[in-house]
């Protein structure tokens, strides 16, 4: 990605509003930020809804460290052998968290440890987090560019709705679909980019690899540089 400029420019500050990405980033930070913080606030709640005591609930949330730190080292092992998977990994992350919240949702209050299993599906949110920042890191150039990108926003639950928080539920739920939907697009306009650059300017030659590095380093951003 080059080297930080502490130079504030203003030319990157207008392209921050004539490229479609920063769309996505925007969109994905404030939807994650609303499933984080839905996801840690009421996660207890609902294991004690089902019939936990106190200590038996904190008990029962200590497996979600080891889960999410199992998913975010295979996702990101996984990113970086396989060329071009980000995107897919990314939602499907967000479509076994939304399957958890179905569970939630429908699975009878009785079944403890099957609500327990849902409930752990949550925790993935941060492992698709970490790809949202990736996204930003490895398709962003240009410090002042990137730094304009940096957001995030949490939102909350009503206590009211226990055992099942459905509107909390149906939030979730809104967000995951979303960011499904973001991601597959996010990866289609990607490509469709790229196309057009390869149209415009040829494929990068092997050779001139080693340009777009040197540019990269010079502070130029994405769109400046051709060969990114």
């Amino acid at each position: 990605m080059g080297i930080k400029n502490s130079h504030f420019k203003k030319d990157q500050i207008r392209e921050v509003f004539t490229d479609y990405k920063p769309i996505f980033y925007l969109s994905i930070s404030f939807l994650t930020g609303v499933i984080s913080g839905g996801a840690s606030n009421f996660g207890s709640a609902l294991i004690k809804g089902s019939g936990s005591s106190g200590t038996e609930t904190t008990s029962l949330q200590m497996p979600t460290g080891a889960i999410e730190f199992a998913f975010i080292f295979g996702a990101g092992v996984l990113a970086v052998l396989v060329k071009e998977v980000r995107c897919l990994i990314f939602c499907l992350l967000f479509i076994l968290g939304l399957c958890g919240l179905i569970g939630i949702a429908t699975i009878p209050l009785k079944k403890k440890w099957a609500l327990v299993g849902c409930t752990w599906l949550e925790a993935l949110v941060g492992c698709s987090i970490i790809h949202a920042w990736i996204f930003l890191n490895a398709n962003v150039a240009g410090s002042t560019k990137r730094q304009l990108l940096m957001y995030n926003w949490c939102k909350y639950c009503f206590t009211r709705q226990k055992p099942r928080y459905i509107s909390g539920i149906i939030g979730l739920s809104v967000c995951y679909a979303s960011l499904i939907i973001i991601g597959i697009l996010y990866r289609f306009c990607l490509m469709w980019e790229y196309r057009q650059r390869n149209k415009k300017y040829g494929v990068p030659a092997t050779e001139n690899k080693a340009d777009s590095i040197v540019k990269c380093f010079q502070d130029d951003t994405d769109k400046e540089n051709i060969g990114f």
